[in-house]
């Protein structure tokens, strides 16, 4: 729930997670480095986000067209 919390807290362990880099190697960098490792990895979630996004509507299509053939 604390991921949850926030959206720096979010993106800081999303960078964790995907790169092992712990929070406080991100902020203790210097301001511009840290804006650009946090809003890579917000563009990169949202990216995979609309991936998923369209890929379920694929599905959904996909299905109804199968239904429709029945």
């Amino acid at each position: 729930k604390l991921i949850l919390a926030g959206k720096k807290s979010r993106l800081l362990h999303h960078i964790f997670q995907r790169t092992g880099v712990t929070p406080d190697v991100v902020m203790s960098r210097p301001r511009f480095l840290r804006t650009f490792l946090l809003t890579s990895m917000e563009i990169q979630l949202e990216a995979e986000a609309e991936q998923a996004a369209a890929a379920r509507e694929r599905q959904r299509q996909a299905q109804a067209a199968r239904s429709r053939r029945r």
